[in-house]
């Protein structure tokens, strides 16, 4: 009896595993690809970042931005209100930045609290704010 009590657990569990095999993972709509190449801008479309405050080291403190890409073009919303837009660049350091002119990407300052572009961090999906 205790061997044919194995013997029907196994079975139901290689039954569920079978009917959970042809069952495909439904796709994340507008949310990076987890593998994504940094080097490259994310498609287009409304993402969550994080919030990583420049004074606090890149602490979040729970805050978070929809980040919304088209494109070059990017819009960021926090509390309901538009704080930055423009054109994502690569700038000079390896960062990428929220850039107006193509100048902004050889300028010294950028990020945190400087009076440079915004940085964003496609990677560990982090908007910057002072």
């Amino acid at each position: 009896m205790f061997q044919i009590r194995h013997l029907f657990i196994i079975t139901i569990l290689l039954s569920a595993c079978a009917s959970n095999s042809g069952r495909q993972k439904p796709e994340e709509v507008n949310q990076p690809d987890e593998l994504a190449v940094v080097s490259e801008i994310p498609a287009s479309g409304e993402y969550v970042y994080a919030v990583a405050f420049a004074e606090y080291q890149g602490a979040s403190m729970g805050k978070t931005v929809k980040v919304i890409i088209d494109g070059e073009s990017i819009r960021v919303i926090f509390d309901g209100n538009e704080v930055d837009n423009g054109l994502l660049m690569k700038h000079k350091s390896g960062a990428w930045i929220i850039g107006i002119n193509e100048t902004d990407k050889e300028l010294d300052e950028v990020g945190g609290c400087t009076d440079g572009p915004s940085t964003i961090d496609f990677e560990n999906k982090k908007y910057w704010m002072c």
